[in-house]
């Protein structure tokens, strides 16, 4: 279930996305904070939305402020399901990925996605499972997007994603808090091991 990609820091990554049994399997889609899956990904039906009102009569959703990195709390998918440590990535974690593996596209088990590859060999395999919005599902077999614990700035619409797809990794995109995205879980090293 976990993967040991030498790393630093000693995180682990599992192997496959929340609600996945398998790593070509897309798994669960959950908007940013909730904790179970539904038919539809809107923000009138987001948990954690509030209305806000302009000067000139028109209004918005915005996501509710339910703190700026939600990794292992209440509003953490990972840590609610999968216990036993798991967690939402942060974006640090990202930028860790990012600066000690390398990335390949590829497919197993005939699902398009990427490899992760750790300095040790080890690898993780992330499909290309889109998101879902108000239209429903889009960019299966194009891109992968993964919702990581942080917020996106000060803009409270909009929480932080790591989306892959042939071209690279990009962990400095926002997407509405509102929408299905995959999770893919990270553990920390047990302390007796660091």
């Amino acid at each position: 279930r976990w993967v040991d990609l030498g790393l630093p820091s000693g995180i682990l990554w599992a192997a496959y996305n929340v609600g996945a049994t398998s790593p070509e399997e897309y798994g669960g889609y959950y908007a940013w904070g909730e904790t179970e899956e539904k038919s539809s990904y809107t923000w009138e039906n987001y948990v954690y939305r509030e209305k806000i009102h302009f000067s000139n009569g028109e209004w918005e959703w915005i996501g509710r402020d339910i703190g700026n990195d939600i990794s292992n709390t209440q509003y953490d998918v990972a840590t609610i399901i999968w216990k036993d440590g798991a967690r939402m990535p942060t974006l640090s974690d990202i930028e860790e990925l990012g600066q000690h593996c390398t990335f390949k596209p590829g497919v197993y088990q005939d699902v398009k996605g990427c490899y992760i590859i750790g300095s040790n060999g080890n690898r993780i395999f992330l499909s290309y499972g889109g998101y879902i919005d108000c239209d429903g599902q889009d960019f299966r077999e194009y891109a992968g997007y993964y919702w990581l614990a942080n917020i996106y700035g000060d803009y409270p619409a909009s929480s932080c994603t790591l989306a892959v797809d042939n071209d690279g990794m990009d962990w400095s995109e926002d997407w509405d808090r509102a929408y299905g995205h995959s999770v893919r879980p990270v553990k920390d090293k047990p302390k007796e091991e660091q």
